[in-house]
């Protein structure tokens, strides 16, 4: 798979989307995001996959790096959670897992629109 240049573009179809875990297969089954097979990413991995750094180690995987670009874009998607208040005014989701494995797909997207990443 072809990496994108941003996580909208990425989880602009749903199908490449997952919850639970960073990354799977095209088969659903969890691979480490380090694989090349990895092809579904939950929102942190979808962070992980466009915006580290990246260096092939053998056709089957790569070695991942914490990028600039990376805490970036994950201080954007931190701000725009933080703005997401439940009925009482309390912050709703403190991390992207939260966000991503109880929020679901529409909240992910929303923030990573707004978050511009």
């Amino acid at each position: 798979m072809e990496r994108p240049s941003t996580i909208l573009e990425l989880l602009s179809d749903k199908s490449r989307w997952t919850q639970h875990v960073a990354a799977r297969d095209a088969a659903g089954e969890q691979v480490c995001i380090e694989s090349t097979l990895a092809c579904k990413f939950c929102l942190t991995g979808a962070l992980w996959f466009v915006y580290g750094d990246w260096s092939r180690t053998s056709d089957s995987h790569r070695k991942y790096s914490p990028s600039p670009r990376e805490a970036e874009a994950k201080a954007k998607i931190k701000a725009e959670i933080e703005k997401i208040k439940d009925e009482g005014g309390a912050t709703k989701y403190f991390t992207m897992a939260q966000l991503n494995d109880n929020g679901g797909y529409d909240a992910v997207m929303q923030v990573v629109r707004a978050a511009g990443v």
